[in-house]
């Protein structure tokens, strides 16, 4: 099941979820979706959100392009049954999702597929334009500077950023099961069509990343390893 709602009416949703009484005013507009009905969610919400008013694990995912950003957040309870949500800027969307089926759908989401390994010499960059993109839909100039960063280390990939023929993301993943939630270090990369590109932490200097080509199969491997413990 999918379901689009703006955050009011994700807040009153949470609010039930949690024990409460939600605002039928606001709710009310969800019940020709199937999600409200008589007072109280429907089975299929109930269902659709079963993932987070059980979590124990998240999983979030920042990705942006030239010109949009987007946020992915999943959760997965015991059962290993998930929720989905996905803020395109113009609203929540909400999915169900099976257990186990939840990497295949990054596949897609974070263009993981066959690629050339990038001609790129492992360099140290800074990573305030990478963090800055991952952060702020409405920065300007930083995919510049994260192209100039790389232009002797990665000329195609550096190329590649300046046509705007790239996607940059990040994964991180929430432990929930213990009273401090713990996270993940997230992964990093950048996609253009010379490959793909990893930001891995620098070990002496917190104002740079270490950049270095991958192969799918590496970032895959990396990325179903991280996200086990979650989902």
């Amino acid at each position: 099941m999918k379901a689009r709602m703006n955050n009011r009416e994700w807040q009153e949703i949470q609010r039930v979820l949690a024990g409460g009484s939600g605002d039928c005013g606001i709710l009310g507009s969800l019940a020709p979706f199937g999600l409200w009905s008589n007072g109280a969610l429907t089975a299929e919400a109930v269902s659709l959100f079963k993932g987070f008013a059980e979590r124990t694990g998240r999983v979030t995912v920042h990705r942006r392009n030239r010109f949009e950003t987007e946020a992915c957040q999943a959760w997965f309870g015991q059962s290993r049954a998930g929720t989905i949500m996905i803020d395109d800027g113009e609203g929540l969307i909400f999915q169900e999702c099976r257990p186990g089926a939840f990497p295949m759908l990054l596949l897609p989401f974070l263009r993981i597929g066959p690629l050339p390994l990038a001609k790129a010499d492992v360099a140290a960059v800074k990573s305030r334009p990478v963090t800055s993109l991952l952060a702020d839909a409405e920065v300007e100039g930083e995919d510049e500077r994260l192209a100039d960063s790389l232009r002797e280390a990665a000329p195609d990939v550096s190329r590649a950023v300046i046509d705007g023929d790239w996607l940059l993301w990040s994964v991180a993943v929430t432990e929930l099961r213990e009273s401090s939630p713990r996270t993940s270090d997230a992964l990093v990369v950048l996609v253009t069509p010379g490959g793909f590109l990893g930001f891995l932490p620098h070990a002496s200097d917190p104002d740079a990343l270490i950049a270095m080509p991958l192969r799918s199969a590496t970032i895959w491997e990396a990325l179903t390893q991280m996200i086990a413990p979650a989902c």
